[in-house]
């Protein structure tokens, strides 16, 4: 008996089973020779508070980030089909830089999936044994999607008047009577992104 594997999707497309890591200041794509395993993390939990009556009321659900993970090899055996080769050390020596400078990277898992944006490498790790051979390096990433808020802050703060004398005094006496006056304040907004 003979099995027929296809790739292809009902559109005819064909599926490129890749995953690459873009550097979205540069440019740069950090491929490895070759890729055994991927995994993309999807986890939501849903929030429930107690009420008075000792029932529990479910009224939100908390969606987390993505996680993406990988494994696999990377060479000196360059392969035809990579556009952007690069050596074992030149592969790891820029996605040691892209963890450490925190740079924004984007994952491609596969020509057929959307992209996920805004990710920072939380892992990296490389090993050699002889299972690889001599020019040969196992790479694991783990990588978290960053999602920042749009939010807008607000801040107040107590904001003197010299133009007023007294007026920013927090207590003043009139007869036999204290009065506090509460500070002027001001509002500062601090816009997010």
């Amino acid at each position: 008996m003979a099995f027929n594997f296809s790739n292809s999707t009902s559109s005819g497309k064909q599926s490129q089973n890749w995953f690459r890591i873009i550097d979205d200041e540069s440019d740069v794509i950090y491929q490895l020779t070759v890729t055994t395993d991927i995994s993309v993390e999807e986890n939501s939990k849903v929030v429930s508070h107690k009420v008075q009556d000792n029932s529990v009321v479910t009224d939100n659900i908390v969606a987390y980030n993505r996680k993406v993970s990988y494994n696999g090899l990377v060479t000196s055996v360059e392969r035809l089909d990579q556009d952007e080769y690069k050596d074992p050390f030149e592969l790891l020596e820029g996605l040691s830089l892209v963890r450490t400078n925190k740079t924004i990277v984007t994952c491609e898992l596969d020509n057929l999936l959307t992209p996920i944006t805004n990710c920072a490498i939380e892992k990296l790790s490389y090993s050699k044994s002889t299972q690889e051979g001599l020019t040969s390096w196992r790479v694991n990433i783990s990588l978290q999607e960053i999602r920042l808020s749009d939010a807008v802050t607000s801040t107040t703060v107590a904001a003197p008047n010299p133009k007023l004398k007294g007026a920013t005094d927090p207590v003043e006496n009139v007869g036999n009577a204290t009065t506090i006056k509460p500070p002027l304040t001001e509002t500062i907004l601090i816009g997010g992104r």
